[in-house]
């Protein structure tokens, strides 16, 4: 491995300032200074640990970088000031994506006949559902398991489809690693993949983060497909308990005939 060209590459793509990189890795700053100009030759171990504080993983076949970093994604070793930061961020994130599919939502209504010209978008609960988890932190995957929904019957109805096909998705007390469960055919292929990404980066931290925070709660916007495989904008909030493995989403449709 040539720890040089790839330490390079990793600080050209970087998000965080040298402070942070240097807070992270435990190394004084000096030593990026180093490493940029040539004149040191940084460890192995050290490239690997900011390859994965950076999720960006390396090619063992060229010694290339395999994708473009994401701070979203970025894993830091989690404190107290880092999670609350981060939780920071995620909102402010989340809000930007609720107005951006808001906007969506707008977009394609005013290019289809409707008799009102008002329409403003509502936010409206429709489901609970209570699941519970399993992590392989070596493999970094998730299992899931959901065990009951309330409201399965309207939420059945908003996709369009029969009570029975939904409880065939939901695969009600049978465990699945998350990528393959039945219910991701319910939701497009980038919102399925952008998920997988964010449990990937979730799973990293979460030994240290269930050790600060015994409950998390987040909401996240997110499309459905229905029968027809048109897509249906909601609000997924979830509260995620890391000591008992469970938890609960609840699903909210946004409904844009409210006048």
């Amino acid at each position: 491995m040539n720890t040089l060209k790839i330490m390079k590459e990793l600080l050209e793509q970087s998000p965080l300032t040298i402070q942070e990189m240097s807070e992270l890795l435990g190394v004084s700053r000096n030593n990026f200074y180093l490493w940029k100009s040539g004149k040191s030759i940084p460890k192995k171990a050290t490239v690997l640990k900011l390859s994965n504080i950076l999720n960006i993983p390396i090619s063992n076949k060229d010694n290339t970088l395999l994708k473009t970093p994401n701070k979203e994604l970025i894993n830091f070793p989690l404190s107290s000031k880092k999670t609350i930061q981060l939780l920071y961020d995620h909102i402010v994130l989340q809000n930007e994506k609720i107005n951006q599919l808001k906007m969506e939502l707008k977009a394609e209504k005013k290019n289809t006949s409707h008799p009102n010209d008002s329409i403003v978008s509502n936010i409206l609960p429709i489901c609970s559902i209570n699941f519970s988890f399993e992590i392989d932190y070596e493999k970094c995957f998730a299992y899931i398991c959901y065990n009951d929904v309330s409201g399965k019957e309207k939420f059945a109805e908003t996709l369009g489809y029969m009570e029975s096909e939904i409880n065939l998705k939901f695969a009600f007390s049978k465990k699945y690693k998350y990528s393959e469960h039945p219910i991701n055919t319910i939701s497009p292929d980038d919102e399925n993949k952008e998920m997988q990404m964010k449990i990937n980066g979730l799973i990293k931290n979460i030994q240290l983060m269930k050790e600060q925070v015994d409950e998390w709660k987040v909401s996240t916007p997110t499309k459905y497909l229905n029968k027809s495989k048109k897509p249906i904008l909601a609000m997924n909030v979830y509260t995620i308990n890391f000591i008992k493995r469970v938890g609960n989403c609840k699903i909210h449709f946004m409904d844009d005939n409210i006048q």
